[in-house]
């Protein structure tokens, strides 16, 4: 279970009180390069009324930060927001060690969502009401908008989408294999074989003969 930090969660009042329907997890990342998952949190709980941006967590290698309560509409992706009842930004760093952690943060936390949401840990699956977890920019490419995020800012760490894809279904380090089992080892084998004829008395055994007659064809009935 994902530790969850509420410094920055919304209090009463705050934030939309419409509750969602439960179809997708959306992923973000905050656009800003070396922005902290903190300060985007202090930022979204400081200027969600003003701004009229926010998203359900902001992540990165100190943490996981709530600002939106889950379950309830974000402002972070137009038309889709009432679909998601957990969307989350992920902070961006120039640091390999940073992205690491916080990239390990941002896929358990997905997954965990999606698990308390019942919602498909596939990524990107289908278009408009096929439920799973999505990225900003199936959300562009479903309901409109002109992000892309976040597989710019993943690629330049060298997360390529199958990557996240293989990630979100089986965590961090785990791969299913579906190569075929390996064929099972043919082991030489020889068979011999013995005739006996009609009237007579057994003949001579023969070993690998394929027609089986010991050699004897024509043998009288």
């Amino acid at each position: 279970m994902v530790t969850i930090n509420k410094q920055f969660a919304f209090g009463a009042n705050e934030g939309s009180s419409q509750k969602t329907q439960s179809l997708y997890i959306i992923l973000h990342e905050v656009g800003v390069d070396n922005s902290s998952a903190q300060a985007n949190a202090a930022y979204f709980k400081n200027n969600w009324s003003t701004a009229e941006t926010y998203s359900t967590f902001v992540v990165g290698a100190d943490g996981i930060y709530q600002v939106g309560e889950p379950g309830y509409v974000a402002w972070a992706a137009l038309n889709a927001n009432p679909y998601a009842p957990v969307q989350i930004e992920f902070e961006r760093t120039s640091d390999a060690n940073r992205f690491k952690k916080g990239y390990a943060n941002y896929i358990a936390l997905a997954r965990e969502m999606a698990d308390k949401y019942g919602i498909p840990k596939t990524l990107d699956a289908g278009g408009a009401g096929t439920p799973g977890i999505k990225s900003h920019l199936w959300v562009t490419n479903n309901y409109g908008g002109d992000h892309v995020d976040p597989y710019g800012y993943l690629a330049s760490h060298g997360i390529s989408k199958a990557q996240l894809a293989n990630d979100l279904a089986n965590g961090v380090g785990k791969v299913v294999s579906t190569a075929s089992k390996p064929a099972g080892k043919t082991v030489a084998a020889n068979v011999r074989y013995a005739l006996r004829s009609l009237g007579g008395g057994w003949l001579d055994e023969v070993t690998n003969f394929g027609a089986g007659d010991n050699g004897y064809a024509g043998v009288p009935n």
